[in-house]
């Protein structure tokens, strides 16, 4: 009786240090966040409101319809999620940017806090929570967070995913988890329409993985019909706007073109000037046949039948680009007025890569249970190698790298600093 009472003291008192040690982690990150947030605001020139989902939201309240301009008909290219979270700030506090702002920075400070949960259950607590310091000091983050883009939100969701992800690959999953992962896959595809495929790779590499175990098929069918079922009323949308099977958003087809056009290297409008500028703009036109960049259906089939011909016209160029692109993932700022910053963008991230590479090396032959990590890291460096490349891009899965980087240098230092403990789970 007495060491039953003893043992429930215990566990009661090991759940409240973890509790304790969650608030400490949150306090940390969040004093990390409000003043990188100072500084990035009294330092940059940031512009919050950019890519139509500002104007999307605004045109939504106001009854215009979803659209970034009403004489344009339906927008095609962002999926709803972000705008409907900008929509209902701008109808709770009014048209301003200030509480968006503030909710993303707590969206940066969530995705920390899952950052913990994953790499704890992974590698340990200690691990984790080095990684959630990690995440919390990455000042991309922050960057991302104060401006009307959908990184914040997107970078959350794929951390709930993953973490779900993890949680199956490690455990015995019951058919619910599956449900589960597939109501975050759907959220997160209408956040953002790069993931689209990524459910379809895990269901696929869950499926190798495990074809021994029973209902291995039947839980990937759950996944997947799951993630479409949330998808399915905007395709219908997309159906009723077009006429045509749009799954999600219109703009593969234009981004594959774009990130493979040699003429212009590769860059987007807004990174380009004079004759450059001037040489995108007339082959958009020749392309869409001069009805300017809209993305369609229609439009999205001819850029991407014009990339493919441009790629067997000069296969040699392509593949320059694609090694040029790669780097662009990591190391390369798009915002033309923020350029000058870029060289302290290739010492971060060549800190963090170098070990992440490292610490992906001993994972591997540890046989750590990383393949969640992996898949999701190797999917968008391939996905933007592919297609258009910037440091913006690598941003969702900074979270991972970091991961991996902490590992990395706990290898390569294994003797802790003195008075500092940290457990590695073998």
């Amino acid at each position: 009786m007495f060491q039953g009472t003893k043992r429930k003291a215990s566990v009661t008192r090991l759940k409240v240090k973890k509790e304790r040690q969650i608030y400490t982690i949150l306090g940390i990150i969040v004093t990390i966040k409000v003043l990188y947030g100072i500084l990035f605001l009294s330092l940059l020139d940031i512009n919050p409101g950019e890519e139509f989902y500002d104007e999307i939201a605004k045109n939504l309240l106001s009854g215009k319809g979803y659209t970034h301009n009403p004489e344009e008909g339906p927008n095609l290219a962002r999926p709803p999620v972000y705008t409907l979270f900008l929509a209902g700030s701008y109808w709770a506090f009014g048209e301003t940017n200030w509480p968006i702002l503030l909710f993303q920075m707590g969206m940066d400070a969530l995705t920390c806090l899952l950052v913990y949960r994953i790499a704890s259950e992974i590698f340990g607590e200690g691990v984790g929570r080095l990684s959630a310091w990690g995440a919390a000091a990455y000042p991309f983050f922050t960057y991302y967070a104060l401006r009307i883009l959908s990184e914040s939100l997107f970078t959350l969701l794929l951390a709930l995913f993953v973490l779900l992800a993890t949680r199956i690959n490690l455990g015995s999953p019951k058919t619910k988890d599956f449900f589960l992962l597939g109501l975050v896959g759907g959220v997160t595809t209408l956040c953002k329409t790069s993931f689209l495929m990524f459910p379809f790779l895990a269901a696929t590499g869950f499926i190798l993985k495990n074809k021994a175990r029973r209902k291995v098929w039947f839980d990937a069918f759950v996944f997947i019909l799951t993630m479409l079922s949330v998808i399915a009323p905007w395709t219908i949308r997309n159906y009723q706007a077009t006429g045509e099977f749009l799954l999600v958003g219109a703009g593969g087809g234009y981004n594959f073109w774009l990130g493979n056009h040699i003429p212009t290297d590769g860059l987007d409008s807004d990174e380009l000037s004079g004759e450059k500028l001037l040489l995108l703009e007339r082959a958009i036109n020749r392309i869409t046949h001069g009805k300017g960049f809209a993305l369609s259906p229609e439009n999205d089939r001819n850029f991407a039948g014009e990339a493919f011909k441009e790629i067997r016209q000069s296969p040699g160029g392509f593949v320059q680009l694609l090694i040029r692109k790669f780097f662009r993932f990591w190391f390369s700022i798009f915002h033309p007025s923020h350029k000058k910053f870029e060289k302290f963008l290739v010492v971060i991230q060549s800190a963090i890569l170098i070990p992440a590479g490292v610490g992906t090396g001993v994972s591997l032959k540890k046989h750590k249970p990383i393949a969640p990590l992996l898949m999701v890291i190797l999917y968008y460096v391939g996905l933007h190698t592919l297609t258009v490349a910037t440091v913006r891009y690598s941003i969702p899965i900074m979270p991972y790298v970091i991961i991996l980087a902490v590992y990395g240098l706990l290898e390569l230092k294994p003797t802790p600093m003195p008075g500092f403990k940290v457990r590695v789970s073998n």
